[in-house]
């Protein structure tokens, strides 16, 4: 089974980001996984080209999408992305090509986490022929990637911590067991072994009873033939037991042996008491096998693998008790009592569990849809239209940054000391910078006063773009809005101006008047196109939307 998932299985979500890490590591650009992770989960499209274009042009890393068509591989700068997919793949996997000759192709391959070398033929029998072309001549490091960091190495710490742990933990207790003298040593061994396979054995039932229609499940559940069937299986009226699934029952289950192994190892009245619940739920063996042959006539290889398990306890229990001939005269209630606990402990866990991780996933599923209505451009502009109206024109006011000949025209109405409006910035940046048919005009308020703070840096900027021209008035925006502290005095010697500032005047004035008979009240106030940005929505969002 273990091989035939490391063969066949590809994680969709692990894909992605390793394409994208692979690219990444290529270009050196600074990154983590766990931002990578974010951005994808965050992601109305997952597992497309769509999300790997996105996530890589947050690297400042652009990229195209075509089709092989006429071309050959060679005729395209590498590295580019490919979609595979091989015979035995349920669905495609995206690859990183890092080099492509006249007549072999060396690729990251996705399903053995290498790369490969191959023939330009043999690439083309499994390629479906769309190239996303990048381009790294404006890559950038990840923002935060410091605090990243950190953050992903407390939690690969703690991982690899958790990991090792239980590593330790089972070999102590397998250690404790072979130096006890306890006759039964053997029995306590495979106890060990069978409730370490059954705990994780039951954990994906549990995990299928949150989210049947996981990849990775659907694989190993639908991977042995077209009779085999989890689903059908365990939402059967026969997977139930007093109300519990027997998912729940067989985690409890295992959940107490497991621990009882751990740490009543010393205890022979326990073991017996293991040796008798190994008997005593034998029968649910031939239960679940006579239900899946004769009622469903679908067969689940989770259960058959939890039954293979149940077998091996049954049997070995039955040798060792009728080898033994202390059996009866081992068993006493106070060895009962710590079992009993342990499985109902774990038993109400689960059933308490169960739900709320079956929430949770409802949760992130509706999440995702509400996001996908929300960023329709469809619904977006019909909410727009009902939104308030630019009834004054803005032409010739503020400062404007972006592409002039641009269709779409963001207005934001700031204030030059308003912490909104500095945090709104860089996100209407974000805007511009991933769609060149979007411009950003900038109104400022202010009196004009000479006592009024906001003046002067309302004339500097307006003057560094009528002598300096858009650009440079785009970096002196940077440089004031992300300032983390305002100064007028630093701004000012970076962007020295001569008579330039006294020339302003007029602008601020009819600033102040169109901000006047629009009625601004608060800053920032973002319209678009003439149309005020509806209530719920956040200017963070229009990367989504525009």
């Amino acid at each position: 089974m273990v091989n035939l998932l490391k063969q066949r299985y590809i994680d969709r979500e692990s894909n992605v980001i390793q394409v994208c890490q692979e690219v990444l590591l290529y270009a050196k650009v600074k990154h983590t996984q766990l931002q990578l992770s974010n951005s994808l989960s965050s992601h109305l499209e997952p597992f497309s080209l769509l999300s790997v274009q996105d996530i890589l042009d947050s690297y400042g890393i652009e990229s195209a999408a075509v089709r092989l068509g006429d071309y050959q591989y060679n005729d395209f700068e590498t590295p580019f992305i490919c979609v595979l997919q091989r015979e035995h793949w349920p669905h495609p996997a995206l690859t990183v090509v890092k080099q492509a000759a006249e007549d072999q192709v060396s690729f990251w391959d996705p399903e053995h986490k290498r790369m490969e070398r191959v023939s330009v033929r043999d690439f083309s029998k499994i390629d479906k022929e769309v190239v996303l072309l990048l381009d790294d001549g404006a890559k950038r490091d990840e923002a935060d990637y410091a605090t990243n960091r950190k953050t992903e190495k407390r939690q690969h710490n703690l991982k690899k911590a958790a990991f090792y742990g239980s590593g330790i933990l089972l070999s102590l207790a397998l250690l404790n067991i072979l130096n006890t003298s306890f006759e039964a040593t053997w029995l306590a061994a495979i106890f060990l072994f069978t409730s370490s396979i059954g705990l994780a054995l039951s954990s994906l039932l549990i995990w299928h009873e949150v989210d049947a229609f996981h990849p990775f499940l659907k694989e190993v559940c639908g991977g042995f033939g077209k009779k085999s069937d989890c689903n059908a299986v365990l939402s059967s009226s026969g997977a139930s037991f007093l109300g519990l699934s027997w998912s729940t029952w067989g985690f409890a289950y295992f959940a107490c042996f497991f621990v009882s192994q751990l740490f009543f190892v010393f205890q022979p009245s326990g073991l017996y008491l293991l040796a008798y619940a190994s008997i005593f739920v034998s029968p649910y063996i031939a239960y679940s096998l006579y239900f899946q042959a004769r009622i469903i006539k679908q067969w689940c290889p989770l259960c058959l693998f939890v039954q293979a398990t149940l077998l091996v306890n049954a049997l070995a229990s039955v040798y060792f008790l009728s080898e033994s001939s202390l059996a009866y005269g081992s068993l006493n209630g106070f060895a009962l009592l710590p079992l009993g606990f342990l499985f109902l402990g774990f038993l109400l866990l689960a059933h308490q569990a169960v739900p709320l991780l079956k929430d949770s996933k409802k949760s992130k599923d509706l999440e995702r849809q509400w996001r996908r209505l929300r960023y329709n451009p469809d619904i977006f502009q019909s909410l727009l239209e009902k939104s308030s109206k630019i009834t004054t024109p803005v032409d010739g006011l503020g400062v404007v940054i972006g592409n002039p000949e641009a269709k779409i025209e963001i207005v934001k109405v700031c204030n030059t000391y308003c912490g909104p409006c500095s945090k709104a910035h860089p996100e209407l940046e974000a805007v511009l910078d991933q769609n060149p048919n979007v411009k950003l005009r900038i109104i400022f308020t202010g009196t004009g006063a000479a006592d009024d703070i906001r003046t002067k840096p309302v004339a500097h900027l307006l003057a560094i773009q009528q002598t300096l021209g858009m650009e440079k008035v785009r970096e002196a925006l940077d440089d004031w809005y992300l300032a983390k502290e305002k100064n007028y005095e630093k701004f000012s010697t970076k962007y020295p101006m001569n008579g330039e500032l006294e020339l302003q005047g007029d602008k601020i004035d009819a600033m102040r008047d169109w901000c006047d008979l629009m009625k601004i009240r608060a800053t920032p106030t973002i319209f678009i196109n003439g149309s005020e940005l509806p209530d719920g929505y956040q200017i963070a969002e229009l990367k989504n939307i525009l």
